[in-house]
């Protein structure tokens, strides 16, 4: 549940949407009594695959997301470009949780 959160939650109403029927699915399965994250208030992680610096000062101007990483190769679609930088952004992001 906490992966396809992030997979679908995109900014505006629907993120709000998601993070309620994900929290309703932890709360069913008893997921939430081992959890150690702020489920309120989930970390954020960003990729930027050659992007421009303007983008960090736009959206976290107060550096208050966890996770940023900035890559000067790749494009609109790592998964096809970088597989490697996205496949280990995404590990080091979810490290933390084991």
């Amino acid at each position: 549940p906490a992966v396809s959160g992030v997979c679908r939650a995109w900014p505006g109403d629907r993120a709000a949407v998601a993070v309620g029927h994900d929290r309703e699915l932890l709360d069913e399965f008893g997921w939430l009594a081992n959890l150690e994250v702020d489920i309120e208030h989930p970390p954020q992680g960003l990729a930027l695959f050659g992007g421009y610096d303007l983008l960090r000062r736009v959206m976290d101007p107060d550096h208050r997301i966890a996770h940023w990483s900035q890559y000067d190769r790749g494009g609109h679609f790592p998964a096809m470009e970088v597989p490697d930088l996205l496949v280990n952004d995404v590990r080091t992001f979810f490290r933390r949780f084991r």
